[in-house]
């Protein structure tokens, strides 16, 4: 089991930030991984956490480590939550913990008809959330069953739009009666649902039925885009879902064959969706369905070209379902789309010219990142490096590629790579995490690269990412005279301050006693809560320095001069 894919505690190390590391590592300790498997190369787990429902872990391993990592938890702070840690820990320190079940495949291998019918039927159930699910899937593979035996394929629509419609009012309907106070907080849950229809659209699409995903979109413009301001209280969830509803809709009509009238009345529907979206910000989010009724073969207007990007993936989608792969990689060579064509021959299994293709023609370090990632599924890591390695010297935001070709090329043995890849990152986005990152990976070469580091630092112009490097490394002088110049950023210098409370106290009183009397001065009592906290660091500067009848002297000068706030006067109470 421990023979592939072999994993390091250095390797954790690199996916995590320190704090997420050592937290991690005491969730392993205390015990709080549990239902440790492992199915081919994907390990999951459950880890008790802060909430009453346990994580879930799931990671998936390769050659090269871990190729992906999720955990159902909120964390979004760089790099791998504190949970896939400790589940990452388990699996190198007690790999037997690790029970090895079968992949889903080979579960169902052996089974005949009547026992996966009698399997399903125990599983629907005792699982009533899945029956929608399962629905759905069912409803697209009989549409593609039906669109491969039509010869030639007719054009039909096997849905009911009325079947629809009352699915989409019952979801739209089901926060009714409820206060908009109250309604605010469950309108996430109406959304995820009308989600799952918005999936069903797209599914159909992806079996070449577009007819029945336009019935579904159809439905979902007249009932959700049309409604729209009812929902204000709750705009951005419902407004993002309706931008997303645009790039399947414009593909939906890019598909379809319509007919002059049909074209006349969807420039009408979109028209008039447009006008009840006009005031929210989002009256853009049908324009691209707009310009897709242009046709397959017309040319944009000239208001209609900033969309024309965006039309030419949509063609491309269709060609790729259609398997119509010769058009494919003409149409994505013509319009320069060199991303997708280079993928599409990896797929093909043309990797070695897809690599040659992506060296010479790619010009943006994204575009090196995603069809690294494409190679590394495919299974070819060493193009995968090339591809990435070729990716740090092109435009663009080199962040993500430097953080994924440094941590790759660290589990292969390519130390000098992962060191280059990582300064890369930090060049791109100076911070902690990635300074921290080269140092473990650079050894004797540390001093030489330090000072590199620290004048990309100073010269990056993102005082925070410096400010928590030079507190990493003891120099609070030049901290307190960054802060200083950054005397705005009230988040900067508060934590400058904490830093600082025991080697320059009189800064500290300084800074902290101006921030909580110009809170004060706001009059309003809302801000009295963040002056409380000023006031604190004053007070441990205070102590820290010996000055504790100065601070009851302060405290009693200021309560004095704002004897008449009352709810500041009942923060202040034990703040002797």
């Amino acid at each position: 089991m421990r023979d592939f894919p072999h994993l390091t505690e250095t390797d954790v190390r690199r996916l995590a930030i320190p704090q997420s590391f050592e937290r991690g590592e005491s969730y392993y300790l205390s015990g709080a991984v549990f239902d440790t498997q492992r199915r081919g190369n994907t390990l999951t787990a459950q880890v008790e956490g802060s909430q009453y429902r346990p994580y879930r872990v799931t990671v998936t391993l390769d050659p090269a480590g871990v190729q992906d990592a999720s955990c159902t938890c909120p964390y979004d702070w760089g790099g791998v939550c504190k949970h896939i840690v400790a589940v990452l820990l388990t699996y190198i320190r007690e790999p037997d913990a690790f029970a090895v079940r079968p992949e889903p495949s080979d579960l169902l291998t052996d089974l005949d008809a009547e026992t996966m019918r009698a399997l399903l039927t125990d599983l629907l159930t005792g699982h009533p959330d899945l029956q929608d699910e399962v629905e759905a899937w069912l409803t697209v593979r009989q549409a593609q069953a039906a669109l491969s035996e039509s010869k030639p394929r007719k054009r039909r629509s096997p849905l009911d739009p009325a079947l629809i419609r009352r699915r989409v009012l019952g979801i739209l309907h089901s926060l009714d009666g409820l206060r908009h106070s109250e309604a605010y907080w469950e309108v996430s849950g109406m959304v995820s649902q009308l989600r799952q229809v918005l999936q069903e659209a797209r599914d159909f699409l992806a079996a070449d039925d577009a007819e029945s995903a336009l019935v579904i979109l159809q439905v979902l413009g007249e009932e959700v885009i049309e409604t729209y301001p009812e929902f204000e209280y709750a705009e951005t969830d419902v407004a993002e879902f309706i931008e997303d509803v645009g790039e399947p809709l414009a593909e939906a009509l890019l598909a379809c064959d319509l007919t002059p009238d049909r074209r006349r009345e969807w420039e009408d529907k979109l028209t008039r969706w447009a006008e009840h979206l006009d005031g929210y910000g989002i009256e853009e989010a049908m324009d691209l369905a707009l310009a897709a009724l242009c046709g397959w073969d017309a040319e944009p207007k000239e208001d209609e070209e900033e969309f024309a990007a965006d039309l030419t993936d949509a063609k491309l989608n269709i060609l790729e379902r259609r398997g119509q792969t010769g058009a494919f990689l003409a149409l994505a060579l013509e319009t320069g789309r060199h991303l997708r064509y280079a993928i599409k021959l990896v797929d093909l299994g043309r990797v070695r010219e897809a690599v040659d293709y992506a060296l010479a023609h790619f010009t943006q370090a994204e575009e090196g990142l995603a069809m690294a990632q494409h190679l590394r599924k495919a299974g070819n890591l060493e193009g995968a490096l090339t591809v990435a390695e070729r990716g740090l010297g092109l435009e663009g935001y080199r962040h993500r590629l430097g953080v994924w070709l440094s941590d790759a090329a660290a589990s292969l043995g390519r130390g000098d790579l992962a060191v280059r890849a990582r300064i890369v990152a930090f060049e791109s986005c100076p911070s902690l995490e990635n300074y921290q990152a080269v140092r473990r990976l650079a050894g004797d070469r540390w001093p030489e690269l330090q000072s590199r580091l620290m004048e990309t630092a100073r010269a990056s112009g993102v005082p925070d990412a410096l400010v928590d490097i030079l507190l990493h490394e003891g120099q609070v002088d030049e901290a307190i005279a960054v802060a200083d110049r950054e005397a705005w950023n009230y988040h900067l210098l508060g934590k400058v301050a904490d830093a600082a409370v025991a080697t320059h106290p009189d800064w500290v009183i300084r800074v902290s006693q101006g921030q909580a009397e110009g809170l004060i001065n706001r009059v309003q009592s809302k801000y009295y809560a963040a002056a409380v906290r000023w006031l604190k660091k004053a007070r441990a500067a205070y102590r820290a320095a010996g000055r504790e009848t100065e601070w009851r002297a302060y405290l009693t000068d200021l309560r004095q001069r704002h004897a008449r706030k009352r709810t500041l006067m009942g923060m202040l109470k034990g703040m002797e």
